[in-house]
């Protein structure tokens, strides 16, 4: 049973001093196949807004502001009381001359957060690789105590396969909306925000697979109606292009933030992010392990 809190999604990486890029993207991204960024590259400019396929995605700093902020086309009020979510996610990040820890290529990721009776974060897991299973990232939280799993970042430990492990205390509680997939606001809030459905193709999503023998206790399925809402806005020589696939109630199944050179036609940057199924449990049936760091650390992540 939802009760309306939410989120700006991705928000999930947190890369150390070596790793250090934008978004979030994005997700948990449970490895289903998806397209490779060269493949979702092909097409052009055009193409990044309607490829049919799995869309490697990233929620961004554009879709859904800076940690803490407040974007006003996002629901920061749903919450799911006394239940344990677990939802996956592909984000994907291209910025002509920048690179990223994922070197452009889709990120997935797996999530699970507890709520407590009031909605508030009692823990949450977040798991982060490539398609082929590469590890990029791993973290748990519990109150203010958090672990962060990375790759080592020497040569040496790296390529023996070596992890690193930083334990984190935070200064206050995480935010229900830092975990969350994204809720937009109510169609007449949006409307009055200047965005406008469109036609478009979201394409395939994400599974989100639940453990061996448990079963949720329902989902938030993505085989449902969707509709597709559209902002463009154009500052000196870039226009901007926000798109969000949401199912009827508000839930982002897909964003896409593209910016565009208005006189070439050409990319300047783009993001995007798809949201798998939302599988929902009673906090008791879910097994401990879920939430346990799995990746094993060998050594203390330096700087």
């Amino acid at each position: 049973m939802l009760v309306s809190t939410h989120l700006p999604l991705l928000r999930f990486l947190m890369f150390s001093s070596a790793m250090v890029v934008a978004i979030a993207v994005l997700v948990t991204l449970m490895r289903p196949v998806g397209p490779s960024a060269a493949d979702a590259d092909e097409g052009g400019a055009s193409s990044v807004l309607t490829v049919p396929q799995v869309a490697p995605a990233t929620a961004t700093w554009e879709s859904f502001g800076p940690p803490g902020s407040s974007v006003p086309w996002i629901d920061d009020s749903v919450a799911f009381p006394g239940r344990t979510l677990q939802y996956s996610a592909v984000t994907w990040f291209r910025q002509p001359g920048v690179d990223d820890p994922a070197h452009g290529e889709p990120v997935y990721a797996e999530v699970w957060v507890e709520f407590d009776a009031q909605g508030q974060v009692v823990r949450s897991h977040v798991l982060i690789t490539l398609a082929d299973g590469t590890f990029i990232q791993e973290s748990t939280r519990a109150g203010y105590e958090g672990t962060i799993v990375f790759p080592a970042t020497d040569s040496a430990t790296t390529e023996a396969g070596r992890y690193c492990v930083r334990e984190m205390t935070f200064p206050d509680l995480e935010k229900p909306s830092s975990v969350l997939p994204p809720f937009l606001v109510a169609p007449d809030a949006l409307a009055a925000l200047g965005f406008a459905q469109v036609a478009a193709e979201p394409g395939a999503f994400p599974a989100t697979s639940p453990p061996p023998g448990l079963e949720p206790l329902a989902v938030l399925t993505n085989d449902i109606a969707m509709v597709t809402w559209e902002r463009r806005i154009t500052q000196g020589s870039e226009e901007t292009i926000y798109r969000f696939t949401t199912d009827p109630d508000m839930r982002v199944l897909r964003d896409d933030v593209v910016t565009i050179d208005v006189s070439t036609g050409e990319i300047i940057r783009e993001r995007h992010m798809v949201e798998g199924p939302v599988n929902v449990y009673l906090p008791e049936a879910v097994p401990a392990a879920v939430f346990a760091v799995q990746t094993e650390a060998e050594v203390v992540c330096g700087g």
